[in-house]
């Protein structure tokens, strides 16, 4: 059976937002791109509830990179 999909009510409801922020969202890429079941001038949206959901799930912050440090031999001198 094919898991019911959330309309931009749906999502409005569970972000707390406004219909209108959340289709604004979508337009800015800010949310994972739904599926459209309407046309290009009167779109009609739907969110898969796992994509929603992994796409709201906390990810972990990515680590900065260590700063690499220049070694230098310790006979090399630097010429002047």
């Amino acid at each position: 059976m094919m898991e019911p999909l959330l309309t931009t009510k749906d999502v409005s409801k569970i972000l707390n937002l406004t219909v209108g922020t959340v289709l604004e969202m979508i337009h800015d890429g800010r949310l994972p791109k739904p599926l459209n079941f309407g046309t290009v001038r009167k779109p009609n949206y739907r969110f898969k509830r796992d994509t929603l959901e992994s796409f709201l799930s906390p990810e972990p912050a990515p680590q900065p990179k260590p700063k690499r440090t220049r070694r230098r031999h310790p006979e090399i001198r630097r010429f002047v």
